[in-house]
């Protein structure tokens, strides 16, 4: 499942309506995901969500402090929505999904 901006109000409907997806799911596997880069591709936007910078920016910036933080900051985010979210390991490569 993909949630778009029209999917999005704010963070206690968007919780809820994975929580209801998940429930109708069963016992059938399910991924609920958004496409959460930073920058102008952002479904979750100010002021309901944090936003972040584009990849661009961060890559501009060489700033991996500021990289790892915006990440996290999406990463959290999601997590705490009920959305796929994946750590990734500071070289770059997923270790693992939440």
């Amino acid at each position: 499942m993909i949630l778009f901006k029209r999917n999005i109000e704010s963070p206690e409907q968007v919780a809820e309506l994975c929580r209801n997806l998940k429930r109708e799911a069963g016992d059938r596997p399910l991924l609920i995901m958004v496409d959460q880069e930073g920058g102008r591709v952002a479904r979750l936007s100010p002021p309901e969500f944090t936003e972040v910078p584009s990849a661009r920016r961060l890559s501009t910036a060489e700033d991996c402090e500021a990289a790892a933080a915006a990440a996290g900051t999406v990463r959290d985010g999601r997590s705490t929505l009920g959305l796929l979210s994946t750590a990734w390991h500071s070289e770059g490569f997923p270790l693992r999904s939440q």
